[in-house]
């Protein structure tokens, strides 16, 4: 206990170099837990992906169109909507592939019972909250298999209605201040919660699983997105609609089809090329971090050796007496290292608060140690190799 004191004493006497050494560890520990964080969430992504072969004839629509063509002709035909739901239908009740899609959809929210955890974000100008909100059809539902905690599915009733209230399936987080049945704002009512951790990917838009905990899904109305010549919604769903064929000729006909209905020209990119893409820039980036890491760690470690180094200089006269009343080059040795370990170890409670109790937090344990370990071994070795007679006259 007289060691673990005196390392407390040393890192108070040397608080200043102390707390820069505790700043870049904090750093290069955070930095590295998010590094594995990322690497985990890719690898849940792939194995997500991967889990069925249908991902192999899966592939995304990239619209490629003028775009000040669209905006400034195709939107204001009086027809586009018509045409767009057209198109929408025979992508999605073609009988020659499979497809699911689905659209996101921001929702303004009042209820008092909505809890802040559930903001999605708020609206600078307005102080507006908005909640995640997702629009699917039913092959969206089917292809990732969603189960739920409580209540049900969609059934095909609720795709096709038409009245003021939607039904909604709530994500696991809504379940603790919501029940089955409850009506959010008079225009939503919850007919099903999924189940935790109810996942699903958007690997056109980002790489990584996306949590359904603090969103609400509703069915894509289609008959009531067409009354209300809702053009921002067609064409939303329409372009996140994924294909799944073994057929490429498939995808030539679903040009010709855009282009009869005069909407998108496209580019089609299958998920497995998708992946790849991912793959390589999560790669790159996680190199990168890897490398700032190693370069902080690097002036890390060699600033606390030489610090343990200066510090036995410093300290030889009263590391003389100790040895003298008794202490041993090990105990001394203990001595440096639980300053390094608790400058180490600390920075980890940080970790905690942001991952919990998690593999992000046990390697960067196990990091912390490796760390302490090669910081105290060049002082070791010196102290060791020293005579103590050596030590004894330099005390004098």
């Amino acid at each position: 206990m007289n060691q673990l004191r005196y390392a407390f004493e040393d890192i108070v006497h040397n608080k200043s170099r102390s707390f820069v050494f505790f700043l870049q560890i904090t750093l290069s520990l955070m930095l590295f837990s998010f590094m594995l964080t990322h690497s985990f969430d890719l690898q849940k992504l792939i194995k997500k992906i991967t889990m069925t072969n249908e991902y192999k004839n899966a592939y995304l629509m990239f619209d490629i169109s003028d775009m000040d063509k669209f905006f400034n002709e195709t939107i204001y035909e009086d027809d586009v909507v018509e045409r767009m739901d057209n198109f929408y239908l025979w992508l999605t009740e073609n009988k020659h592939f499979k497809s699911y899609a689905f659209s996101y959809e921001d929702l303004i929210l009042k209820d008092n019972r909505l809890d802040d955890s559930l903001v999605s974000f708020t609206y600078d100008l307005t102080g507006d909250k908005c909640y995640s909100g997702l629009i699917c059809n039913e092959d969206f539902i089917n292809f990732f298999d969603f189960r739920l905690s409580k209540g049900r599915l969609f059934n095909t009733g609720d795709y096709s209605d038409t009245s003021n209230i939607i039904p909604v399936i709530a994500g696991y987080d809504y379940s603790k201040y919501f029940n089955l049945g409850d009506v959010i704002d008079s225009e939503y009512r919850i007919i099903g919660f999924f189940e935790k951790d109810s996942r699903y990917y958007d690997i056109k838009a980002c790489g990584d699983l996306l949590s359904l905990d603090k969103s609400i899904v509703m069915p894509f109305q289609r008959e009531k997105a067409l009354q209300h010549d809702n053009l921002g919604l067609y064409d939303s769903i329409i372009n996140k609609t994924v294909i799944i064929t073994e057929d490429e000729r498939v995808l030539d006909d679903i040009q010709k089809k855009s282009s009869e209905l005069g909407l998108y020209t496209y580019s089609f990119r299958s998920v497995e090329e998708q992946l790849g893409y991912i793959k390589e820039s999560s790669g790159e980036w996680v190199l990168s971090l890897f490398t700032f890491c190693m370069i902080i760690l690097f002036f890390c470690i060699i600033g606390m050796i030489c610090n343990m180094l200066q510090m036995l200089n410093n300290y030889i006269r009263e590391l003389g007496i100790h040895i003298l009343c008794g202490a041993s080059k090990f105990s001394i040795v203990i001595r440096l290292f639980y300053q390094v370990f608790f400058l180490t170890l600390l920075p980890n409670i940080i970790i905690l608060f942001i991952h919990g109790f998690s593999s992000n937090l046990l390697i960067s344990v196990l990091l912390s140690v490796l760390l302490s370990t090669l910081v105290i071994l060049v002082p070791f070795i010196r102290l060791m190799k020293t005579d103590m007679n050596t030590i004894l006259r330099r005390s004098e």
